[in-house]
């Protein structure tokens, strides 16, 4: 338990650093806020593990156009699994199918919200990605599909 919150602190004292480094490394060319915000967004499997794929459709549904870069995007995925971006993802696989996952579970919502707070993630990204699919069980025992429709569950 007091190893966990040791490396905790340690992350979120390193966290203002790594927000800043971004912010100021924000040139027209560069997309590594829209990177490690479509990141964290990206689908993964239960570990958090995800690929440079997932990470360039949910690029592309925030940024059109810019998910098609895949060699960029594997570039700047390197850079945040490395000294000089903080370790912010781990990088695991081979080289081929490289997969990531955040080295720190807390920074992922952390980039999140921080994407909502700075208006990287509009209203209508917010309801594909968080509300895409059958929500959860309503109060009546129905679920509602993408279209609005109720199914009941059997029993």
């Amino acid at each position: 338990m007091q190893r966990y919150r040791i490396f905790s602190l340690k992350a979120a004292s390193r966290s203002p650093t790594i927000i800043s480094e971004l912010r100021d490394s924000r040139q027209a060319h560069n997309i590594f806020q829209e990177v490690i915000l479509a990141s964290a967004l990206a689908l993964s499997d239960a570990s958090g593990v995800f690929n440079v794929s997932e990470v360039s459709n949910t690029l592309d549904l925030m940024a059109p156009g810019k998910g098609e870069y895949q060699v960029r995007i594997k570039q700047y995925l390197t850079q945040f699994a490395s000294d000089r971006r903080g370790k912010i993802l781990t990088r695991s696989g081979i080289k081929s199918d490289y997969r990531y996952r955040f080295s720190d579970a807390l920074m992922q919502p952390f980039i999140i919200m921080k994407g909502m707070q700075n208006t990287m993630i509009d209203e209508s990204l917010r309801r594909l990605l968080f509300h895409s699919g059958c929500r959860p069980a309503c109060h009546d025992g129905s679920r509602r599909s993408r279209s609005g429709q109720d199914h009941r569950e059997p029993g």
